[in-house]
């Protein structure tokens, strides 16, 4: 598989950081993006649809700190 070749500019990379540490937990997740940033609903989803399909993101799910949540994954 050929990975597009892309290059990041500031809005992308302000869109990555708030994928990464603050995603906003509500019904329209990328309106909220796109009011933060000043960009509509549609161009928020579509820059994040476009580094998704060439690579810049691979997943975008959940990470829970286990210790901090009381989990213990060895005996």
């Amino acid at each position: 598989m050929t990975k597009l070749r892309y290059d990041l500019d500031e809005l992308d990379c302000q869109i990555l950081n708030i994928l990464q540490t603050d995603f906003p937990l509500c019904s329209h997740p990328y309106a909220e993006i796109g009011k933060r940033l000043g960009i509509t609903e549609e161009d928020a989803l579509s820059r994040v649809t476009l580094m998704r399909e060439n690579g810049t993101i691979r997943r975008i799910g959940a990470n829970f700190d286990a210790a901090r949540l009381g989990w213990v994954s060895t005996c």
